[in-house]
């Protein structure tokens, strides 16, 4: 049967059949219905304009405290407009609720208007709402893709996968809003137009001069929501991506446009090696570290004992200054290792601890592994004793207080990582790894009775006089920073962290002190004197044997490189990184030199590639 066929046979039905309504109850369905309906809208315009307020102190404070460009607070008129359309909207069309003095047509009537604007504010989402947060975080994204690229196909390689992902993103969302219109609120409008036209039988479609959901007084149909659902949704998006993608290809012209072809006196990458060969420092390091394009770099070099050059050149936080200086202190990263072997190297000689103290002696036979009981304190600092590079990942995100609860997460962590059997026989092999040093500061801690901050301060810290010395990041404001921030890399961008992100201070004895870089040379230079017989902190014997290699070429603390044809002298070096700082430091026992290389980058293989190359250069001129 054709669908006129079955309305004139519901019409005919109608007119030979009268139904008999409750109007009590009807109007009290009409009124709860209506009361649920204006609830749900009251409930979202609170809910939005209260996320956008939070939102807005949200985007002030990040961009104040972050290295973020100007294009960042464009979110904040796209919020203040969305916030300001919903007062607006509200004034126009208040809601307000049924009043029991009306008549129940103009109760249904009243219902349907509220109805029909939805119905137009979802169909409209895109201009109003999306499209505004839209064009915001598009900028932002173009704008930090054009920072971050060196060349026209360098900039389309970071805009252009952020365009796509944030239209499709958005365009769902639109997709989402018009399935609404269609799932929910066009049923409930057929309701109601339902309800009236069996109050207005004789002249249904006179007795409500509908607002339709599109303004221009056509009658709503379901075929031409699905059409918009369908289809005019992903349209427009992708017609919007267009254009974005046009655009970006003409800024690609720009960008590459812009790219300054070499010159034959410029410091070019590809002529450093050549051209730095006999430079200063200073422009060693400003060439290296544009080349690498890292935050910062800094370099120290001491020869006996004294200072011949040190340099500093880029910022404390990436694209707002103020600028590093050589006396700024950074983060060691892995370097910490022989901060925490000299400290127990103190301990040893003072007969707290021994080297070949076993693992068993420190803890119960219930709560280690068996093939863990004979591994020593020596193998333990040597990365030989079985341990593995990963680090448990629910100790990662622990944060214990200074003092007891520190020494108590250790100790547990220890025990953890000791429940399960080594990853390889201790002694067999080596695997750099940050679980061994937890475990030797565990085993300190027990034989001490203190803290391992505690001991390092004490034994180390003290009577070197490293003022500069302490643990986690160098603390400073975030706002104005008085000392370097990190800095974490995503993808190409770079994003500034204050100084309470750091790696766990359970993994501290491996990865957790921070100095100036001539307090790094003067604890480097202590070893660098103690192998020699010079040492104030230990005896020659044992600096020997912190630097004696236990398997392949890593001793405790330090990776130890013999001489070569390639560099005739023997070299001490460790460098380290939590991800968003790196640090280097080396020593050449046979020429009293000393060399500390920072960056608050976390660009690892930049800050390493540059540390080498300032090591390469500077070991040339060494008498």
């Amino acid at each position: 049967m054709e669908p006129d066929a079955f309305q004139r046979a519901w019409q005919s039905q109608e007119a030979q059949t009268r139904v008999t309504v409750n109007a009590d109850v009807l109007r009290a369905q009409v009124e709860r219905t209506h009361r649920d309906f204006l609830g749900i809208l009251r409930r979202r315009d609170v809910l939005e304009s209260t996320v956008g307020v939070m939102l807005i102190f949200y985007w002030l404070y990040q961009g104040a405290n972050g290295t973020l460009p100007w294009t960042w607070y464009l979110m904040i008129p796209a919020i203040v407009w969305m916030i300001g359309f919903f007062i607006v909207d509200r004034r126009r069309h208040p809601q307000t609720p049924v009043n029991p003095s009306q008549p129940l047509r103009e109760c249904l009537t009243s219902t349907l208007q509220q109805i029909d604007h939805q119905i137009w504010l979802l169909k409209n989402v895109f201009w109003w709402y999306l499209l505004p947060f839209a064009i915001a975080l598009l900028v932002f994204f173009v704008d930090m893709a054009w920072q971050a690229s060196s060349s026209g196909w360098d900039f389309l390689a970071g805009a252009v996968p952020l365009v796509l992902i944030l239209s499709t993103l958005y365009a769902t969302i639109d997709w989402i809003n018009q399935r609404a219109v269609y799932a929910d609120l066009f049923p409930r409008r057929k309701e109601i137009v339902a309800f009236i036209d069996a109050l207005n039988a004789n002249d249904a479609v006179d007795a409500y001069d509908a607002v339709d959901a599109d303004s221009h007084g056509k009658t709503m149909s379901e075929e031409s929501l699905i059409a918009s659902t369908n289809s005019g949704v992903w349209r427009r998006w992708i017609l919007l991506a267009l254009v974005c993608l046009t655009l970006l290809a003409a800024l690609a012209l720009v960008r590459q446009a812009l790219v300054k072809p070499p010159q034959p006196d410029a410091l070019e990458p590809a002529q450093s090696e050549y051209d730095l060969a006999d430079a200063a420092l200073e422009e060693v390091v400003a060439v290296e570290r544009r080349q690498r394009r890292l935050v910062s770099l800094a370099a120290t070099l001491r020869i006996d004992g004294q200072t011949i050059e040190s340099a500093a050149d880029g910022e404390r936080k990436w694209g707002r200054g103020p600028k590093v200086s050589t006396n700024d202190r950074w983060h060691l990263g892995g370097v910490s290792k022989a901060v925490t072997a000299t400290m127990i190297a103190r301990l040893i000689e003072h007969d707290v601890m021994a080297w070949d103290d076993e693992v068993a002696s420190y803890f119960a036979d219930d709560q280690i592994h068996p093939d863990w009981r004979r591994v020593t304190l020596r193998q333990l600092l040597t990365d030989v004793g079985g341990t593995s590079r990963r680090f448990p990942s629910e100790i990662m995100r622990s944060k214990p207080a200074p003092g007891a609860a520190r020494i108590e997460a250790r100790r547990g962590a220890a025990i953890g990582i000791l429940s399960d059997a080594p990853d390889y026989a201790p002694g067999t092999g080596h695997v750099y790894s940050n679980a061994g040093y937890v475990l030797v500061a565990a085993m300190a801690e027990q034989a001490a009775g203190l803290a391992w901050e505690d001991l390092v301060e004490r034994e180390v810290f003290g009577p070197l006089e490293l003022l500069s010395a302490g643990f986690g990041p160098p603390p400073t404001d975030f706002g104005v920073p008085q000392q370097p921030l990190g800095h974490q890399l995503h993808g190409r961008l770079k994003l500034s962290v204050d100084d309470n992100v750091d790696n766990t201070p359970v993994l501290a004895p491996a990865s957790g002190v921070h100095m100036s870089m001539s307090d790094l040379c003067r604890f480097v230079e202590e070893h660098l004197r103690g192998e020699n017989g010079g040492g104030t902190l230990l005896s020659q014997e044992t600096y020997r044997y912190l630097h004696q290699p236990e398997f392949g070429n890593y001793a405790c603390g330090w990776v130890v490189r013999p001489a070569n044809e390639t560099f005739p002298h023997r070299v001490l070096w460790h460098n380290g990184s939590n991800t968003m700082w790196y640090a280097f430091a080396a020593m050449i026992p046979d020429r009293n030199a000393v060399l500390a290389v920072h960056t608050n980058d976390g660009d690892i293989d930049g800050g390493e590639s540059a540390a080498w190359e300032i090591f390469r250069i500077l070991a040339r001129r060494l008498p």
